[in-house]
């Protein structure tokens, strides 16, 4: 609209305001649409979460298997040697994994004996003032 409202007589910025909510009642109609599309997405995956799970596995493999090096010569298979240091580094990983897994999981009793042991070395010392931040009741 080139024309301010001000310049409109009465009935026309009426019917111009119709159209501009004519307007957004479409866009939010097909907003719905689409947010009532994904809704209905998730639900048929939540209703067959191991065809989906497959189906990403599978497609997963492909796509490796499509996008993969491939061997130059012999029959592809590497020496032990080659293979063993992978391993190695793999076991690594899972070792770390699991490690920093474990660390969160004990995190919060790690804190709160070491708060603990705090509180009483300060109260063995005389230096336990109420403004330090480890005075916490047990």
């Amino acid at each position: 609209m080139a024309e301010s409202y001000d310049d409109l007589s009465r009935s026309e910025r009426k019917a111009a305001l119709i159209a501009e909510l004519s307007q957004a009642r479409a866009q939010i109609a097909g907003s719905f649409r689409d947010t009532q599309s994904d809704l209905e997405t998730a639900r048929a995956v939540a209703s067959r979460k191991a065809l989906w799970m497959g189906g990403a596995v599978a497609g997963g493999w492909l796509l490796a298997r499509l996008t993969g090096r491939k061997s130059r010569g012999g029959k592809g298979r590497k020496s032990r040697a080659a293979v063993e240091p992978v391993r190695q580094v793999e076991r690594t990983g899972w070792a770390l994994a699991l490690l920093g897994a474990i660390g969160t999981m004990m995190r919060p009793a790690i804190t709160s004996y070491l708060t603990h042991r705090l509180n009483d070395y300060l109260a063995r010392t005389g230096d336990s003032n109420d403004h330090t931040p480890f005075n916490s009741q047990r």
